[in-house]
């Protein structure tokens, strides 16, 4: 809604004709930053739900615990590209995982 109000653009082209994804200033944000970050949320979510709900309800013992590091692993690099994410927006950011 916030984009629809502002009328924010969905990209930025660089200067060298580069598309930007992610706005670098405080005040400024691009559509599809919104779709990104909501993806990754859904992400993190479907795979705690995941963690949760789904590999519990696997009887092979094997099958759980590839379950438990798929779903860790996909759960831990969302979490990573996320951060990645907010010190694309705030280079200062303190917090950094993998990337």
């Amino acid at each position: 809604m916030w984009n629809i109000i502002r009328g924010s653009p969905f990209v930025q082209v660089q200067g060298d004709g580069k598309i930007e994804y992610f706005s670098r200033q405080f005040q400024h944000q691009l559509a599809v930053e919104t779709l990104i970050v909501a993806a990754l949320y859904s992400l993190l979510a479907f795979s705690i739900v995941a963690l949760i709900l789904l590999v519990p309800r696997q009887r092979d013992p094997t099958k759980q615990r590839a379950g438990v590091y798929v779903w860790s692993v996909i759960l831990l690099a969302g979490i990573s590209v996320l951060f990645a994410v907010f010190r694309i927006k705030n280079p200062s950011y303190p917090f950094r995982l993998f990337l």
